[in-house]
């Protein structure tokens, strides 16, 4: 089978192009959780499938921790054999004045990846905003609890009489 012209790879795959792609997360600051916006958009064809961590760029006040938030995305597509993408991918973090930390973000920011890549349908335009996604991803694939603020061991629990 003869390899694929950059032409024709620009043709088959500049629909991504035009795609807008939202979902919301939420993150927690101190004691406050926030609802953040995550929005994608499929920036070039690339020449070639390109590993995920490459093809992909963050912005809106994301930390260290979000930006490796990518690595773990990798190992847990890697090991369930989601292909890299063909696509570079952009990746904007909303409302961008509020510092995004911790592994919150992992879940939504793999469906938008996996979306923007056009390997996952978008949710309907009308049902984005109804859902807040959370999780952790590991490098083997499995989603994980992300923890809330701690209880103080001071603080009153729950009535158990």
């Amino acid at each position: 089978m003869p390899a694929e012209t950059k032409q024709a790879r620009v043709r088959r795959l500049s629909h991504l192009l035009e795609r807008d792609h939202s979902l919301n997360g939420g993150i927690l600051f101190g004691l406050d959780g926030y609802v953040v916006e995550i929005q994608a958009r499929a920036m070039s064809v690339l020449n070639a499938p390109t590993p995920w961590r490459l093809a992909t760029g963050i912005t809106g006040m994301a930390s260290g921790t979000v930006r490796e938030a990518l690595d773990r995305i990798a190992g847990a597509f890697r090991k369930c054999r989601i292909p890299d993408p063909d696509v570079e991918i952009l990746i904007n973090l909303t409302p961008a004045t509020l510092e995004k930390d911790g592994s919150w973000l992992d879940l939504p920011l793999a469906v938008i990846m996996l979306q923007a890549a056009g390997m996952l349908p978008d949710l309907p335009e009308h049902r984005e905003g109804d859902f807040v996604l959370l999780g952790e991803l590991g490098i083997h694939g499995e989603i994980r609890r992300v923890p809330g603020p701690s209880r103080s061991p001071t603080a009153p629990g729950p009535d158990r009489s």
